[in-house]
């Protein structure tokens, strides 16, 4: 099917039926047996045309340049009536093929009936499709052989240059596995058989994606923890190196800028930084004597204090120790003096 935006589309798998490699079906064993009338006439290849009882993907080939033909002419390339005058128009039109190519198909009739058929001029492609590119119409020769193992593939059609430019690898990968029906389609089951079969089908899916599910979920709960945990751990680290280089900053008084300075500058920057160290640990002797020195003083100065408030209290003492003593000879006095004026008066009383 092609649509407007000329998106190819397959369609109508009626008659399409899986095939397994030839390698998977030693000798003796048998190999089911494939469908004999398959594909729309027009576009038949000439092994189904001719009885083949094995063919392979080759017939697909086939009918994809009788596609590209048709789009390039406008019209059908091999509109047969029957199928015997289909083998006469494509005979017509390809080259001839040899007695080795006849018997690669493994057709019983194709040896008879290709002899029998009449002989007309043969009429090329190139004669049908005149108005195309030359590229294109080497593609179209390259899938309209009669032999099947000689016909391009699908990935040799994507790397011709008439469709390369339009190839994207990314956009059209390749199955990296055989796929597998999960019914055996060379058995005729029942009804009812079908029917059990789709039912389990159905029940296994729907099992597969809760599981899957399940899973994505945990899977990204699981992924959400570690990203916010790794990102908490960037930023602890961001933060301590930010803080050890903001340190290293503080610290260094005479950066040296190692990868751009020469031998000798570097040299000289170190004696300079050594330099400095020194001035600084001399800094910190000189400050280190001046507060020696400055606690001595202090020291001194506290004992001077404490030596003068002891002579104070010492002369306070003693005065008032004069004071009580004077005030005794005083007293002492008074009181001789009295008995000595008692001692006249009773003398002159006698």
């Amino acid at each position: 099917m092609l649509d407007a935006d000329c998106r190819v589309k397959l369609a109508d798998f009626g008659l399409a039926r899986s095939l397994s490699s030839l390698e998977d079906y030693p000798e003796g064993q048998t190999m089911p047996e494939l469908t004999e009338y398959v594909a729309t006439r027009w576009y038949r290849s000439p092994e189904i045309l001719l009885a083949a009882k094995r063919y392979t993907k080759g017939i697909d080939m086939w009918s994809l340049g009788c596609i590209l033909g048709e789009m390039l002419l406008g019209r059908a390339l091999f509109p047969g009536s029957s199928t015997i005058n289909q083998i006469e128009r494509i005979m017509n039109t390809i080259p001839r093929p040899s007695m080795l190519d006849i018997e690669s198909i493994g057709s019983h009739y194709a040896t008879s009936v290709l002899e029998k058929m009449p002989q007309r001029p043969r009429k090329p492609i190139e004669l049908f499709i005149n108005n195309a590119d030359s590229s294109a119409i080497d593609l179209v020769r390259r899938l309209l052989i009669f032999a099947p193992h000689k016909r391009l593939n699908a990935e040799q059609c994507l790397a011709h240059p008439y469709v390369f430019q339009f190839h994207s690898p990314k956009e059209e990968p390749t199955l990296t596995y055989d796929i597998t029906l999960p019914l055996p389609d060379h058995i005729q089951l029942t009804i009812d058989e079908y029917r059990n079969k789709l039912y389990e089908i159905i029940q296994q899916k729907k099992t597969n994606t809760r599981k899957i599910q399940l899973y994505n979920k945990t899977t990204n709960n699981l992924n959400r923890c570690t990203t916010e945990s790794a990102n908490i751990r960037r930023s602890n680290i961001f933060t301590n190196v930010k803080l050890l280089n903001e340190s290293k900053k503080k610290e260094r008084k005479a950066p040296i800028a190692q990868a751009e300075c020469s031998d000798t500058d570097y040299e000289t920057a170190r004696e300079m930084n050594k330099q400095l160290f020194n001035d600084k640990q001399n800094n910190k002797d000189i400050n280190k004597l001046y507060r020696e020195r400055a606690q001595s003083a202090d020291s001194r100065q506290t004992v001077l204090n404490q030596d003068s408030r002891i002579n104070h209290t010492s002369e306070t003492g003693k005065n008032h120790q004069h004071s009580r003593n004077s005030a005794g000879i005083l007293s002492t006095f008074r009181k001789t003096s009295s008995s000595r004026k008692h001692s006249t008066k009773q003398s002159n009383a006698h």
